[in-house]
């Protein structure tokens, strides 16, 4: 089933840039828009995700102005429209930060809630040798946070830079893909009761997250269930007040549910279990977590005994109107977690990107004043829909605190239900901090990387700046253990406030390090990116400590940048419920084993790529499989070399060269090729059809064996003839054999053979 079409139909492939020069800029943005609109009118049925290209176009517009980017681009015309999203064509590569990069930044935090794609270009050799200023893995890093996508194209494009990358050992890559790519969601921390009474309310607590970079698109609700020993389900509920698309990489979400237990449940041990269901009620979604039940996609989070001699607990937090939360009596020196549903009423019709207003929580004192606000946290939605939101929040001394929900400049809000609770937590602000202290919870770990700042500060009088000039890992911010160790294997919640002042290099993003101080082994419990244009936002990260006395956690940027932290608050939570398991994980594919044909067998193209094939198809990708019974030569398939004219900007063209670990070509030998061949048109402007062997590594010094195809006749074309030559080898290594074209013809290829001879 096809989910995504990419709108085409402009620029080099289709892909939105160095396209037309128009001759006024109206006339640009009208033809690209009736382009838009015929691709939203044809799918406008079906609910198709609609992808366009939001590639950088340097030679036809202003690309210094943001606002001219995004205008005559035509990206802020499609925005507005349903079902409508982005691909950023060139990452890993071509990356532009003011324009492109911000795009993406500006589409993911704009709230509406589809996804956003990416396209790893850079090839093989680029990668190894860091032409771009990153490696492998930091060219899938700079994607995965400067675009945060669902979906991303293969490195290189093509399938035999995906096989190398995996024959070099390097399938790191394809972890690291699986690992962020798209949504993890999980449950971090389950909380309800063991014991319950049938026909009473049971209260149930979820705090999800979701670990990787993109959007949880559909709109899937939650399914609670109780399943009895052999794992059949004996009772369930859809929870409809959840909308997973609003989770996103550094917040965590608690979800507050009810389960009224039947009076008529025989009395036992049951497993609370979730699972995430499609509109046919059947689960449809695997988490990121322990405990699913035989391959169902259902996830145990415990066990529960219901019997009529338990007493139901009364719930932990407290539930209320948005009026009454307004008035809601919060002490000083205490921390709270605050959960509320909300419903944005900004419509996408005006959205505009660059627009830093949203919507904004606070925790505000009148005694305190400025210095004094807490649980800031500003963020947009254009959707329309419900959403919900958790803060951790923590007073300071005074008494008036008041919850503060607006809009600025974002029209309305409606806030819908609000529930509050009070955790325990440690506490900095930073106000009259001392890293010299006997007593500072917070050190630097390299004074280079960490220091306080009175001039950045998010707040108050300072804040703690985290910096790194260096590429790779800097870390700035621990907590020092000699103070405070966090305790083995227990669950902690971490939340500060965050601005990024510096943006970070190619590859670079921030994180959050869990240390073993006694090993010195280090665990990622966070990772997230902002561009310096974000603002001030909140950062709360859920995870689980090992078993060492002494652990801490640090604060760090990989490959330069810096950003500024405040009001850091460190939860230890109740020991939690969720079965032991295994973490699913981010298995790989396996490559599936592909018996390759080699010298002395005839290659006919039979296969449904090139990828099952001795040949890939060429530089720049001009070769092609035809299918067609009117240029098919033999069996169901042959190989075609076919030029469009919009290329008539190059001469020579590549369109199938031999794979080096099928067709072995040694030094200083002779081979006999022959194959058979149909000219469906002859090269234009006195081109033609060649064959040749080179060493790729050398280049046109070391070809050999150049041979024309000759030109058909007006009689002979479409005639399938066949060609036969000999040709010897140089002293080079790496040859392969090469089927090309000067200038742009059609020709078909067919039961190709090489043989060594004596």
């Amino acid at each position: 089933m096809i989910d995504v079409v990419e709108i085409r139909g402009w620029g080099n492939w289709g892909e939105w840039h160095s396209g037309f020069s128009y001759p006024t800029i109206e006339n640009r943005m009208h033809a690209l828009a009736e382009i838009i609109d015929a691709y939203v009118d044809a799918f406008k049925e079906t609910n198709k995700l609609l992808v366009l290209s939001a590639a950088w176009d340097p030679y036809f517009m202003p690309y210094d102005s943001y606002d001219d980017y995004v205008t005559y681009s035509a990206f802020d015309y499609l925005w507005r429209l349903d079902n409508t999203t982005f691909r950023r064509d060139s990452g890993a590569n071509l990356m532009n930060y003011p324009t492109d990069e911000r795009l993406m930044s500006d589409a993911f935090r704009s709230g509406k809630r589809l996804p956003l794609l990416g396209e790893y270009s850079s090839g093989v050799e680029q990668a190894y040798s860091e032409a771009f200023g990153f490696d492998l893995m930091g060219g899938i890093d700079d994607i995965l946070f400067k675009m945060r996508p669902n979906y991303s194209t293969v490195l290189g494009w093509v399938n035999a830079n995906v096989a190398r990358v995996v024959d070099d050992g390097n399938g790191s890559l394809w972890e690291r893909g699986n690992e962020k790519l798209g949504y993890r969601l999980a449950v971090d921390l389950a909380r309800f009761p063991n014991k319950a009474e049938q026909g009473t309310d049971m209260d149930i607590l979820l705090s999800f997250s979701n670990s990787a970079v993109g959007r949880f698109w559909y709109t899937h609700p939650l399914k609670v269930s109780l399943m009895d020993q052999d794992n059949n389900e004996v009772f369930s509920y859809v929870e409809d007040n959840f909308d997973a698309r609003t989770f996103v990489l550094g917040e965590t979400t608690n979800i507050y549910t009810t389960m009224t237990i039947p009076a008529s449940l025989a009395s036992g041990d049951y497993t609370l279990a979730i699972s995430i269901i499609d509109e046919t009620g059947t689960p449809s979604i695997r988490l990121g977590m322990a405990g699913e039940i035989d391959d169902s996609m259902v996830y145990a989070l415990g066990s529960v005994n219901i019997d009529t001699s338990n007493t139901t607990p009364d719930p932990v937090h407290e539930s209320m109107s948005f009026d009454d939360a307004k008035a809601y009596p919060f002490k000083p020196k205490t921390t709270y977690a605050i959960t509320f549903d909300y419903t944005p009423h900004f419509e996408l019709e005006n959205y505009h990107f660059a627009d830093t207003n949203g919507y904004v929580f606070a925790l505000m004192s009148a005694k305190g004043g400025d210095g004094a606000t807490t649980g800031y946290h500003k963020w947009q939605d254009v959707s329309g829909e419900k959403g919900t939101k958790t803060i951790h929040v923590t007073t300071h001394d005074h008494d008036d605190y008041v919850l503060n929900i607006v809009s600025e400049g974002y029209d309305d809000i409606d806030i819908h239900d609000v529930k509050i609770e009070v955790i325990n937590g440690y506490y900095e602000h930073f106000e009259d901090y001392d890293f010299t202290l006997i007593d500072a919870l917070y050190l630097p770990v390299n004074s280079r990387n960490a220091y306080l700042t009175r001039t950045n500060n998010i707040k108050g009088s300072q804040s703690i700046e985290i910096t790194s000039n260096s590429r790779g890992d800097s870390e700035g911010l621990k907590f020092d253990t000699n103070v405070y160790a966090l305790e083995p294997n227990t669950n902690y919640t971490v939340s500060f406030q965050f601005e990024s002042i510096a943006l970070v290099g190619k590859g670079g993003y921030m994180f959050l390090n869990l240390i073993d101080e006694l090993s010195d082994q280090r665990e990622r419990i966070g990772e997230w990116y902002e561009r310096n244009d974000r603002g001030v936002t909140t950062k709360t990260f859920n995870f689980t400590t090992g078993s060492s006395t002494k652990q801490t956690i640090a604060w760090g940027i990989k490959n330069g940048g810096a950003y500024v932290i405040d009001d850091i608050i460190l939860t230890k939570n109740p020991t939690g419920t969720i079965v032991d398991g295994v973490d699913y994980g981010h298995p790989q594919n396996e490559r599936p084993a592909i018996d390759l044909i080699g010298l002395g067998e005839t290659e006919g193209f039979e296969a449904f790529s090139f990828n099952e094939t001795a040949y890939d198809w060429g530089q720049f990708g001009w070769g092609q499989f035809t299918f067609d019974p009117r240029y098919v030569i033999t069996g169901d398939s042959s190989l075609m070399g076919q030029i469009e004219p919009e290329a008539l900007g190059n001469e020579w063209f590549e369109f199938a060269r031999s794979k080096p670990e099928a067709l072995d070509l040694q030094p200083n030998t002779t081979y006999e090729i022959s194959f058979s061949y149909r000219i469906v048109k002859n090269p234009i402007n006195n081109g033609f059809f060649y064959i040749l062997m080179r060493d790729l590594g050398v280049g046109l010094p070391s070809d050999v064996g150049f041979n024309i195809i000759p030109n058909a006749s007006q009689n002979d074309l479409m005639d399938i003839k066949t060609l036969t030559v000999q040709i010897t080898t140089g002293n080079h290594e790496n040859y392969q054999f090469i089927f090309g074209m000067h200038m742009l013809g059609e020709i078909v290829i067919d039961d190709v053979l090489i043989e060594e001879k004596p």
